[in-house]
């Protein structure tokens, strides 16, 4: 079997899979991003979501992130944290990944939630972009030509995440200061925090 502290395998593993999994967020080794299919946009940042909590699973619309990542979907995700809490999931890590486009000159980051349920991996991936959220729940890897920036443990609950990201919404994207990087940091840094009542 593969070791506790690599959630991947393959291409997308980190470069060190045997090191001990760390208790603080450090920065993971990049796996190289762009490409061809960065360039020409096929980079898995626009998301569009059909639920199916009995099977945890969503399906993916392509798109390019110049085109946003579709309509909004922050009451959606409400409810299926709400779900993933009365079915008595707890998030183990959170990460932020990295996708570059335009060739490299741009870089996409999205907040990624990884924790186990029915025997497998899972990740809830949430994007931020111009027209709002969007968010996807399966197995699939979160970016495949993307790349780890930060991973740490997190131990909260889908109650937990729910609460932080009521104290973000209504909050509209603006690319200066709260773009998808803001975004997926605020989360990021929120994770070990108690959330405020």
């Amino acid at each position: 079997g593969r070791p506790a502290s690599s959630l991947f395998s393959g291409p997308h593993a980190p470069a060190e899979p045997n090191r001990a999994e760390p208790s603080r967020a450090e920065p993971a080794s990049g796996r190289g991003a762009g490409g061809p299919a960065a360039a020409t946009g096929g980079m898995g940042a626009a998301l569009g979501l059909e639920s199916s909590l009995e099977n945890i699973e969503s399906r993916v619309d392509a798109g390019s992130i110049l085109e946003g990542i579709g309509p909004d979907q922050f009451d959606r995700l409400l409810e299926h944290l709400e779900a993933m809490q009365r079915r008595g999931l707890k998030f183990g890590h959170v990460a932020i990944w990295r996708q570059a486009f335009l060739g490299g000159a741009a870089d996409h980051h999205t907040v990624v939630y990884e924790y186990r349920a029915a025997g497998r991996q899972l990740s809830l991936k949430i994007d931020w972009g111009r027209e709002g959220l969007a968010f996807r729940d399966n197995a699939e890897d979160p970016s495949p030509d993307g790349d780890i920036i930060m991973r740490k443990w997190c131990r909260i609950s889908p109650a937990e995440l729910r609460l932080q990201l009521l104290e973000v919404k209504g909050r509209t994207y603006v690319l200066t200061n709260w773009n998808c990087q803001h975004f997926s940091q605020h989360l990021f840094d929120r994770a070990n925090e108690p959330t405020k009542e």
